[in-house]
């Protein structure tokens, strides 16, 4: 069989026509598969870096294997290797471009008999063993060098993310003890060297603490040696700065002088910016010092970045990751009430101007510090005392099981995730009072006198909790989430209104209300309606700096696993067409306007997003926000009525009130009031009839439940 004939999916998308694609692959010669691989590498090069061609190229050669399996059974464990190496070529390449939802797919791939992108998978983690004892010539050969590198990922993957726990717990089990044995100063694998790397990381973070022990002592018994090559000696040397120094003859603050006097021009990208935190993270006075060390040795870190030529998606997701090594500086600073050098240090690795950055007048809140529940303003700060260990793993969970999600928790094995039952991302109402009354405990919303005096919020964590919601109802008091980091321009009086209609069922009756609520005002409204106007006529207009406020009413579509996926569907009956769907990325605005405008949002998960909450993640509300707009949308996927309520409540108070916070805040308290009080209301404010029978007639709603009033968010 020749290798076209072999590899038609290959072929038909591979970038070059080097001729053995017309010789016999012969799959028990280990040349023969090396001259495969190498037509791989070649096309993997030729898409230049782009991700999803990448993926593309993987996934039809791993198609390819698979389909081998059933002509060629008695070559069956080098057809699983041969998947087993692709994607850990292709999980490598998502490791350095740290796409981590992307390697939560291509780990289970590798195992897999089905190359897959959704949550739920089956994989066979026995077919490793396969390999250990398999006589090919060419598994005998790669095995270990590939094993080696795909342990290391996985570390990585789980230490990072905390997902795949049963692939890594089966590994420690079966195959850490074979990896130890291996250990020598004969044949030095940098792969095994750097699986030890990661797997001290991740016991270190799981506290498994003699296992942690047993890879420092690896890792210097490799340093010892005399034949090492450099470029291990320095990622080891970089390690130990970072951890596990307590198990060497040197403090860490003698790694870190080792690493800067010995392999200081090897420090590119982030290298430089996490030294510096190595030496003086735990030392808060050091810190302050050091602080524009710090802000250089940032600036580093974006001049080589800017030379592997990220596409947006990826740029965003490198920022969000590397930001992490941030977080104990950040959380340092917040333990000492310093938001001026924690906005600061923000804005600076975020490329936020001075002059453009947020005062530091905002409260920062981190859900699961060491002392609990943190609350930090300027020159204030607030520790609850409740113990993370024991209520973050309860709320995650309850969080999960509200949302239909599979958030993880990476620093403790014994917590598994369980799958959704149906929906996923979509809320069970049926638990909210469940959810309302764990966020009032732990974060003592009902009794915290920390938000009083401060202007905005910014909740340091990946997750996202109806907190703002919460506020509003206990404490009477509106807060803005702080997402941008830029310091809001001024509002504008609203005179001008841009108004999309979409298809949902109860678009046309909102819009409609909407509008007669802003005119009855003498304020104009332009109303694009989904049957009878374009895309680009909207984005056109949307683009201009001439409204107060636009308004949109349609389906939204965020996409947990994929967020960069994200959408709103202008048009339903023709969703698949790129003219009726306008990408998060579509609605970035550049205005020119010295005023901030309102982009209200009336769809499901208008707010959501996803990685750290910061100026990067990713998400429709998270990209839509800048010092000349601010949002006002949903952190989940909304009932139509309750959504079409709110909109309507909010129309008004836009029109009594001059701020978009107060305005927000009379909105949520007039919700919560409930329905027999909201239908009074809106007769007040509407001749609309329909809105009513439509409230009157609906007997299965409760909306004093949190997954009705507590998805609005007000962000900026």
């Amino acid at each position: 069989m020749t290798t076209q004939a072999a590899f038609p999916h290959f072929f038909a998308i591979a970038s070059n026509h080097n001729p053995l694609w017309g010789q016999e692959i012969i799959f028990d010669d280990v040349l023969s598969i090396e001259g495969l691989l190498g037509l791989y590498d070649q096309s993997v090069d030729a898409a230049n870096s782009d991700t999803e061609m990448e993926l593309a190229i993987a996934k039809s050669f791993c198609n390819d294997l698979i389909d081998l399996r059933g002509l060629l059974p008695a070559y069956m464990d080098v057809l699983l290797f041969l998947q087993f190496q692709i994607c850990t070529s292709i999980i490598q390449i998502l490791y350095i471009k740290k796409l981590s939802n992307l390697q939560f797919d291509w780990i289970a791939n590798s195992l897999s008999n089905l190359i897959l992108s959704v949550p739920e998978r089956e994989y066979e983690i026995w077919r490793i063993d396969q390999f250990v004892i398999s006589d090919n010539s060419f598994v005998c050969k790669y095995f270990k060098p590939i094993f080696y590198r795909w342990s290391k990922l996985l570390f990585y993957y789980c230490r990072i993310t905390g997902g795949h726990k049963a692939i890594v717990v089966f590994h420690i089990e079966n195959y850490l003890e074979p990896m130890i044995s291996d250990v020598n100063g004969t044949v030095i694998y940098q792969d095994l060297v750097g699986s030890f790397m990661e797997f001290q990381s991740f016991a270190k973070k799981n506290k498994l603490e003699h296992l942690a022990t047993l890879s420092s002592e690896i890792l210097y018994y490799y340093y010892s040696l005399p034949n090492l090559p450099e470029n291990i000696s320095f990622l080891i040397a970089f390690q130990f700065s970072c951890m596990g120094f307590e198990d060497t003859p040197l403090s860490r603050q003698d790694w870190c002088n080792v690493v800067q006097n010995k392999f200081g021009s090897k420090l590119r990208g982030h290298y430089k910016m996490q030294l510096l935190i190595n030496k003086y993270e735990n030392n808060y006075e050091l810190l302050c010092v050091n602080f524009d060390k710090l802000l250089l040795a940032i600036s580093s870190y974006h001049h080589d970045l800017e030379a592997l030529n990220l596409n947006f998606h990826e740029l965003k997701y490198e920022l969000s990751r590397i930001f992490s090594i941030l977080d104990l500086t950040i959380v340092r600073f917040l333990f000492n009430g310093d938001l001026t050098r924690v906005n600061a240090l923000i804005g600076h690795y975020f490329r936020i101007p001075t002059s453009d950055l947020i005062k530091p007048t905002n409260l920062a809140i981190v859900p699961n510090s060491v002392q609990g529940v943190l609350y930090s303003a300027q020159n204030r700060v607030t520790t609850l005392g409740n113990d993370s260990t024991i209520y973050f793993p309860t709320l995650n969970e309850v969080l999960n099981k509200f949302l239909r999600l599979t958030h993880a928790i990476n620093d403790d094995l014994s917590i598994s995730i369980i799958k959704p039952d149906k929906d996923y991302g979509f809320p069970n109402y049926k638990i909210s009072n469940e959810l309302e009354a764990l966020l009032v405990k732990i974060f003592e919303i009902n009794k915290c006198a920390t938000f009083s005096g401060v202007d905005a919020f910014y909740f340091y964590s990946a997750l996202q909790f109806p907190l703002q919601a919460l506020i509003v109802k206990y404490q009477a008091i509106a807060l803005p989430i702080t997402l941008s980091f830029m310091d809001p321009l001024k509002e504008t009086s609203v005179t001008r209104v841009l108004v999309w209609q979409g298809d949902c069922m109860l678009s046309e009756l909102e819009c409609d209300v909407v509008q007669e609520i802003f005119e009855k005002r003498g304020v104009t409204v332009t109303r694009f309606n989904w049957h009878n106007a374009t895309k680009a006529e909207f984005i056109a207009e949307y683009q201009q700096d001439k409204y107060d406020i636009v308004w949109i009413s349609c389906h939204g579509e965020f996409d947990h696993y994929y967020p960069e996926n994200s959408f709103l569907v202008l048009n339903r009956e023709e969703a698949t067409n790129d003219t009726n769907v306008i990408s998060y990325g579509e609605l970035i605005t550049d205005l020119k306007s010295n005023n901030r405008r309102l982009l209200v949002l009336n769809a499901c998960d208008g707010a959501t997003t996803s990685l750290t909450s910061s100026p990067v993640a990713i998400g429709l509300g998270a990209s839509m926000v800048n010092r000349n707009q601010s949002l006002i949308s949903h952190q989940w996927p909304i009932d139509d009525l309750a959504g079409m309520t709110y909109g309507i409540i909010l129309a008004y108070y836009l029109t009594e009130t001059d701020s978009y916070v107060e305005a927000y805040k009379r909105t949520v308290l007039e919700f919560l009031k409930g329905k027999e009080s909201i239908i009074s209301f809106i007769k007040k404010v509407s001749t609309n009839v329909e809105v009513i029978d439509r409230l009157e007639n609906r007997q299965d709603i409760d909306l004093s439940l949190i997954y009705y009033w507590g998805s609005l968010s007000l962000v900026q």
